[in-house]
């Protein structure tokens, strides 16, 4: 990641609530209820860019043992206190990268680094599941690519294939993915 976009993530994390940005503040993704995420933790979830930990800090309460990564600074600092059972990571995803199976969920909300996509799909111990929340680009398609961090329609699939796909819906505006690590 560019030192610019550390900045704009930092400046974002500053304004905090009175951006107005939902995808920062507010209650977690809806995509966590989606995906049937338990009512008490398995072990160990990863949150990808998990800034203000709007969906760590509901998994920790569940009683998973959550590692939050994002690359700004003020947004962890602003995410205090943490809860019981989370641990921070300040660290760049284009540059760090999850040990192979360690975790039993990851989420992705609003994160997309399609290298990394291979590398996440190893960190998943077995039965793992990987849970994306991405921006879509209906107007992609074989002669044009998506646009910047969205996926065209059911590209997703394409680049994990390595983990079952077990649910799916996708919308003019972004697409929830589920995907499980079977051996």
């Amino acid at each position: 990641m560019s030192e610019d976009e550390r900045s704009k993530w930092d400046a974002t994390y500053a304004q905090g609530a009175e951006a107005g940005n939902t995808r920062i503040v507010g209650p977690p993704s809806a995509a966590l209820a989606w995906a049937g995420c338990p009512a008490t933790g398995a072990d160990r979830a990863l949150d990808l860019g998990c800034g203000l930990l709007r969906n760590a800090r509901p998994l920790a309460d569940l009683g998973w043992r959550v590692l939050g990564v994002d690359v700004s600074r003020v947004g962890l600092a602003r995410a205090r206190p943490f809860p019981k059972g989370f641990q921070a990571l300040h660290a760049d995803l284009d540059h760090w990268t999850p040990p192979p199976r360690s975790f039993d969920l990851i989420i992705a909300i609003h994160y997309l680094n399609r290298p990394l996509l291979p590398v996440l799909a190893e960190a998943l111990r077995p039965g793992g599941a990987l849970l994306m929340e991405i921006r879509l680009d209906p107007d992609a398609g074989p002669d044009k690519p998506p646009r910047g961090f969205r996926l065209a329609p059911v590209e997703v699939a394409r680049l994990l294939p390595q983990l079952v796909l077990t649910d799916l819906e996708e919308n003019d505006e972004r697409g929830l993915y589920r995907f499980v690590r079977v051996e």
